[in-house]
């Protein structure tokens, strides 16, 4: 594949900044009046609001790095709302008139619920409501492993404390596409070293990916260390961009994570975009941003 940095020209023909084509492999959007977001609480104040496709192409467009990132695409990701079908219509939606690829909510079984539009699919793990020990469940294992079949991915959003059970779920259906988002949900240090085992053996499967987002970028030495480890564990091919806009105003700014991952992946065109391409396809001629 062409590489994306490319660089702008002036009408003179002058060169100007060089801009990094990406696909953002994490994002939320939703309608605050009208979707129930019961794990928004009341001191998440920044997200108690309507969140739009204009709205990220607006933080972007704010976000000023250098290279300059041009947002060509992204993957809409559940937003953990009971109304299920809802979502499902205002996903399609979406995906009609932007082109982004769905990563819709299910709960993983042999005879699970796949939206027709869904090029992934995420059974929220990493809340307090969630069952432990729900990724050694045989009815979960049975769900990864008919989406293998149907060659849809399922993104792993887990807790910290149960990565491992994570990789032994990986390494029974090995050939199911699993996306970890989030880097496991580590925020420290302390937690960083007790997931590099479960980092290690994800690494040897050749079908797990892992977004790289969710950590706190004010925390500059945290977040160039899990940068570093993430980019020395796992091959190029393997570790995809991810914003988790807006969810990511809570811990940090996408500017600030802009500039983390640029210092490690310039010009990476497989981390910034091909790899979310190879994963949850989509089409970047209709996309209208």
């Amino acid at each position: 594949m062409m590489g994306a940095l490319t660089k702008a020209h002036d009408e003179q023909g002058s060169e100007l900044t060089p801009v990094q084509k990406v696909l953002d492999s994490h994002v939320h959007l939703w309608n605050w009046q009208k979707q129930n977001l019961p794990w928004v609480t009341r001191d998440m104040k920044v997200l108690q609001r309507t969140y739009t496709l204009d709205d990220l192409v607006c933080a972007y467009d704010s976000a000023r790095t250098v290279p300059q990132v041009q947002l060509v695409s992204g993957v809409y990701v559940e937003v953990d709302t009971p109304d299920w079908a809802d979502e499902d219509i205002r996903a399609a939606q979406l995906q009609e008139s932007a082109g982004f690829a769905m990563c819709l909510q299910a709960r993983l079984s042999t005879h699970m619920r796949v939206p027709l539009c869904a090029r992934a699919v995420r059974e929220v793990l990493h809340t307090t409501s969630a069952r432990e020990g729900r990724c050694l469940e045989r009815e979960f294992l049975d769900g990864l492993r008919l989406l293998a079949d149907r060659h849809i991915a399922f993104d792993a959003c887990v807790r910290t404390e149960e990565l491992d059970d994570l990789v032994r779920a990986c390494e029974r259906i090995p050939q199911a596409t699993v996306v970890l988002d989030h880097v496991g949900n580590v925020t420290n240090s302390a937690q960083l070293e007790s997931a590099l085992p479960a980092f290690e053996r994800l690494a040897t499967l050749e079908n797990v990916y892992v977004k790289v987002s969710g950590y706190p970028t004010a925390d500059v030495v945290f977040a160039d260390s899990i940068c570093a480890c993430m980019k020395s564990i796992f091959s190029p091919e393997r570790l995809l961009y991810a914003s988790n806009w807006p969810v990511i105003q809570l811990y940090g700014g996408l500017a600030e994570h802009l500039q983390i991952v640029m210092k490690y992946w310039n010009g990476d065109d497989n981390f910034f975009y091909a790899n979310a391409r190879r994963v949850y396809g989509g089409d970047d001629e209709h996309v209208s941003l």
